[in-house]
């Protein structure tokens, strides 16, 4: 077999008309289910969804099952006969980790499978076995067993997978890592080595949370989650281009504003004109210095606040508190708009997050 391997046309496209998104699928006529999907949540323990490794599916249930766990793909497949394949998925809440086993296939993601106001997301995948051809970027790179590579959901890619793949991945909004989009996106479709350093560690760490996922509670998901975002972020700032020597100490000066922001957090006053007097510089150079980030400094201090509600909303050492409480713990006055800016990013309501993630009935609203 030559590589990149890709399948002989014509090709057998995943999603013939009529098909429709989490529709149950048999193997055969009269055939058992294929597909038993549970949500996480209101049970117990955090268990892995999906197909178990091997067994043989139809085209519509892989596409669906790919859809479900990982992204909307066009799926295409080497021939008519049969495809085995399955997905391990274990979700923290916002965050996924993805055990993946499948045949030889191609997935495209094009312009028009990218949803106009869907959560964009970074995944960080390490191959266990066989190869993944991924192209992104105009970039185009080999992915053997041993490495790392990167994709986002917010331009078109193309993975071809060998017989035999095997790889675990963290799927996390592209919103909860502090790297700019352009810069995610310079590391996309790049081949990395994971056998040492940050890249050995979270390997290591994914598989073994997929182990112990059966015996995971609730009130450790927002926990994990969290680390896991950090985790990847440091890894894939180890990786970013090396910028140029910074002469006039904007580095030290932007971390020495981001070391005051987090301070005070919990300060309901603070606001660009005070982290700029406290860096003595003007708020208009402040301004510009976050600009090079790919935020601004309102936005910024909104996301950091955030990120410490959600933690305290899924501690279950703080359940006692009030959401009013937590809210205000952060720096955060008008509750109500809070609530509407926590449903923009996370897609429900504080009350709804807590009860996920803290497996509480609760009879609070917000």
């Amino acid at each position: 077999m030559t590589w990149p391997w890709r399948p002989p046309r014509p090709a057998v496209p995943l999603r013939p008309p009529g098909v429709q998104a989490g529709a149950t699928r048999r193997a055969g006529r009269g055939g058992p289910p294929v597909l038993n999907f549970t949500p996480l949540f209101p049970r117990p323990v955090g268990l892995p969804t999906g197909l178990d490794p091997g067994i043989q599916v139809e085209v519509q249930a892989w596409a669906e099952l790919v859809e479900r766990h990982v992204l909307n793909f066009s799926v295409m497949l080497p021939g008519a006969g049969g495809f085995t394949g399955g997905i391990d998925s274990l979700p923290l809440l916002d965050t996924r980790i993805l055990l993946i086993n499948c045949g030889p296939h191609s997935a495209e993601r094009g312009t028009r499978d990218i949803r106009p106001g869907a959560t964009t997301y970074c995944l960080v995948c390490f191959q266990l076995s066989g190869r993944l051809h991924l192209s992104q970027f105009g970039r185009a790179t080999d992915v053997l067993p041993g490495d790392f590579n990167l994709f986002t959901s917010d331009a078109p890619v193309r993975i071809d997978s060998s017989p035999n793949h095997r790889s675990v991945g963290v799927r996390i909004p592209m919103s909860r890592l502090r790297i700019p989009p352009d810069q995610m996106h310079e590391l996309a479709a790049t081949t990395f080595d994971a056998g040492e350093g940050l890249a050995r560690v979270l390997k290591s760490l994914l598989i073994e949370l997929h182990g112990e996922a059966p015996r995971l509670h609730p009130s450790q998901l927002p926990g994990l989650s969290h680390h896991i975002t950090g985790l990847v972020e440091l890894l894939l700032r180890e990786r970013l281009p090396h910028p140029e020597p910074d002469h006039g100490g904007t580095h030290a000066l932007t971390q020495r504003c981001l070391t005051y922001i987090e301070d005070n957090l919990g300060d309901p006053d603070l606001h660009p004109a005070r982290v700029a007097a406290a860096a003595f510089i003007s708020t208009r150079y402040l301004h510009r210095i976050f600009r090079s980030t790919g935020t601004t400094v309102a936005r910024y201090i909104r996301s950091r606040r955030l990120e410490r509600i959600r933690e305290d909303l899924g501690d279950p050492l703080l359940a006692s508190d009030s959401i009013e409480q937590v809210v205000r713990r952060w720096g955060m006055t008008n509750s109500s708009y809070v609530g509407q800016v926590f449903r923009a990013v996370e897609g429900c309501t504080p009350t709804q997050y807590r009860r996920a993630a803290l497996g509480d009935p609760g009879d609070e609203v917000l």
